[in-house]
């Protein structure tokens, strides 16, 4: 199978191109990563890459902050039960959701994702991976948690080392993502859009 991905890669300019010099990613993550991910596109920028990856935070009413977004059971926005029932059209699209405490009709997006799930773990793996073996985005990831570190010391809201590993792992991911969309920009000339 390694050798079969490691062939398939080369296919992809942007491996040649800078992807197989970043240390951390071998034929067998890059072979995962590129498929996932959709080429950039004219007119568009890695933006697009961070909503499907879920790395856009979303606000949360519950406690009036930004999150990350992930899969959560749905709740009724009016009794806050989490039994819904799905009604599905013959040709398998959903018809309509109902709450069975409450009977309250739901809109068809309550409980739905906002990302893919497959790409967001691969991109976990490719955090877990520069975490273990070091060089550039290693340093990244150490500057960024020692400023979330500093940033939280006072915060009366103590963000606990957990998630502070966690924010500077995704924020370093992010840097990542920015770097392979240029790099995949200038492999097949495509003009690149900086946001």
């Amino acid at each position: 199978v390694e050798t079969l991905m490691a062939h398939e890669v080369q296919k992809f300019p942007v491996y040649d191109y800078w992807l197989k010099d970043v240390k951390g990613i071998g034929p067998g993550l890059a072979s995962q990563l590129l498929a996932m991910l959709r080429p950039p596109i004219p007119g568009t920028s890695v933006s697009s890459w961070y909503k499907a990856a879920g790395l856009v935070p979303e606000y949360v009413e519950k406690d009036g902050q930004y999150h990350l977004p992930r899969a959560r059971k749905p709740r009724c926005p009016s009794c806050q039960a989490t039994t819904i029932r799905t009604t599905k059209a013959p040709d398998g699209k959903v018809k309509s959701k109902t709450c069975t405490e409450c009977g309250a009709s739901l809109p068809l997006t309550v409980g739905t994702l906002t990302y893919y799930p497959w790409l967001r773990r691969c991109l976990y793996n490719v955090a877990q991976s520069f975490v273990r073996v070091g060089d550039y985005y290693r340093e990244k990831y150490e500057k960024e948690k020692e400023r979330f570190v500093l940033d939280h010391q006072g915060d009366p809201k103590n963000w606990a080392p957990w998630r502070i590993d966690s924010v500077a792992r995704w924020r370093t991911v992010k840097l990542f993502l920015s770097h392979l969309w240029d790099a995949w920009c200038e492999a097949e000339n495509i003009p690149a859009i900086r946001k």
